[in-house]
């Protein structure tokens, strides 16, 4: 089981990192990430104790389990306990896993060299992110980042200088659509992450391989 030490300046003096983690995880990504792995490390007879001590360190530190319980139940695998971590979901406050983000399609460049960020919400402030970078038609870099502060997702987007696309209305969207389904085709696969993503785009009906002139009409 991974081993953690209490973040220092923690509010109350708290001595119990799982409390600590608790605390943290309506906000901090690391926080929710530690939860998880700690959690899943553990065999099915411990779990099942843990959700109900994170109930109780959440009500301790008069906070919402939700976020922290929506951790665990990402990588809960057993039916039975994923059913308890939602019943106790359901039992808490929600207003922290409420989506606050929005989804943004960012697109720079053409279907020759260019840019893409998108961004989908997942939960509270938490959103999913995948970068990707493209020359001569062809992906050259894919950054998936599943679960990223939207917070900080907005600072990534700041430093890429790219132009704010509305879904499925923007010519960008056409053009990454194009380098999307080029890349399916000659790679046979799409970047890791991407097909989260799928439902922004639709196949062009004709995808015209990289540097090629477009046929006529």
């Amino acid at each position: 089981m991974p081993q953690f030490t209490v973040l220092e300046g923690a509010e109350g003096g708290r001595t119990n990192p799982f409390a600590t983690l608790v605390a943290r995880a309506p906000f901090d990504v690391e926080a929710v990430q530690a939860l998880a792995m700690a959690y899943e490390a553990l065999p099915a007879e411990a779990r099942r104790p843990l959700i109900e001590a994170i109930v109780t360190d959440a009500e301790a530190e008069r906070v919402s389990a939700a976020p922290a319980l929506v951790a665990l139940l990402s990588v809960e695998p057993d039916a039975a306990l994923a059913t308890l971590i939602a019943e106790r979901l359901a039992e808490a406050d929600a207003a922290d896993i409420r989506v606050g983000a929005t989804s943004r399609s960012v697109v720079r460049g053409t279907v020759e060299e260019g840019v893409a960020f998108l961004v989908e919400p997942l939960y509270g402030d938490f959103v999913e992110v995948i970068e990707l970078h493209w020359r001569d038609g062809m992906i050259t870099d894919a950054l998936h980042e599943p679960l990223m502060h939207a917070a900080d997702a907005e600072e990534r987007l700041g430093k890429l200088g790219c132009e704010d696309l509305a879904h499925g209305e923007s010519h960008g969207l056409e053009t990454l659509a194009r380098v999307i389904w080029a890349n399916r085709r000659d790679a046979g696969q799409l970047p890791e992450g991407l097909e989260r993503f799928a439902h922004l785009f639709s196949a062009p009906t004709a995808v015209p391989r990289p540097g090629s002139a477009p046929s006529g009409g």
